[in-house]
């Protein structure tokens, strides 16, 4: 397995008041990203150990 691990996608969800995740009307979780790409993950790569990612099968596109 390679060695070099790179950040490809970061999602946030949002709490209310009470801690608990904001919902879409179908009751799945409300999702976000950085679309204007503000935020500097980078250092993610650096702190991640190669044991602890796992491979996914599939990748969905869910930013509809």
């Amino acid at each position: 397995m390679s060695k070099n691990l790179e950040v490809y996608s970061i999602t946030f969800c949002k709490l209310d008041e009470e801690g608990e995740p904001l919902v879409n009307e179908d009751g799945s979780l409300k999702l976000f990203q950085d679309t204007n790409r503000r935020f500097d993950f980078s250092w993610l790569s650096d702190v991640i150990d190669d044991d602890l990612v796992e491979h996914l099968q599939e990748i969905t596109d869910d930013r509809t």
